[in-house]
């Protein structure tokens, strides 16, 4: 997701920011608290606790990690058996039927609205109680944790933008790119948006990250045409929208108004 920088291997996204200097304010120890569990028996190390800092993060302690397991995930998944709704009614059911913590109810309130949503890509009050989801699913990814206050991946862009700033060409529009004119290079077309003149770039290769719907539009000439299967693959998709906010907060009583 938007809050993880993955740690993978030499010439990665990862270890160019690593080398320049870009994640000092990250922390990339693996046995602290960038390490995201997708692997079998590190389900809670999923779930997150603001540590006293700001811009800082703690895991929940082992004892934390193997009672968080016991009750309430493996303790509702039995509960649900009996539950023939969807599972944001059964997770209701399950907390009006029970007497649980705060840590309790913010945990389980991760695990079925993220982990199922991730799972399935359904909306949990659709989704079957008897869907069964598995958020161990026996990988283990080292990540960066990008989230602390001053960080996120937007500051880091802007921090690695700020070296290139003499290349980057604002208010200019992308309208062809072709692969087929000069063997082994790639011709960029751009319009500027105040004279309306354009310029083209030659280069070893290109980088095409504009949105959907920019490419769902055709907005961009390419020669030769996009592969059937590629344009039929950008024609059957649709686009969403998602607001994700990061809270911190270190007062307890604060905490409690957020379930």
């Amino acid at each position: 997701g938007s809050e993880w920088l993955y740690q993978t291997g030499p010439g990665s996204q990862y270890s160019y920011l690593q080398s320049g200097g870009f994640l000092s304010k990250v922390d990339t120890n693996t046995y602290s608290d960038e390490w995201i569990a997708l692997g079998a028996n590190t389900l809670t190390s999923f779930y997150r606790q603001t540590g006293s800092s700001p811009g800082q993060s703690q895991l929940l302690s082992d004892t934390q990690v193997n009672s968080l397991e016991s009750n309430p995930w493996q303790s509702y998944n039995k509960f649900k058996r009996s539950c023939s709704s969807s599972h944001e009614r059964c997770k209701q059911a399950y907390f009006n039927s029970r007497s649980l913590s705060s840590l309790q109810r913010q945990y389980l309130n991760l695990i079925i609205d993220a982990c199922g949503g991730l799972d399935t890509s359904a909306r949990i009050d659709k989704l079957p109680a008897d869907y069964d989801f598995d958020p161990d699913g026996g990988f283990d990814y080292p990540t960066g944790y990008m989230s602390p206050q001053g960080v996120g991946f937007g500051n880091t862009a802007a921090a690695v933008a700020e070296q290139l700033k003499d290349k980057i060409r604002l208010n200019s529009k992308v309208i062809e790119i072709n692969t087929s004119s000069t063997p082994g290079k790639v011709i960029v077309t751009y319009e500027v948006a105040n004279s309306g003149s354009q310029v083209r770039v030659i280069a070893n290769s290109v980088a095409v990250t504009v949105s959907l719907n920019v490419l769902k539009a055709n907005n961009i000439n390419f020669v030769p045409q996009l592969p059937s299967w590629k344009q039929d693959a950008i024609n059957g998709m649709g686009m969403g929208v998602m607001n994700k906010c990061a809270f911190v907060w270190d007062d307890e009583a604060v905490a409690q108004l957020f379930p």
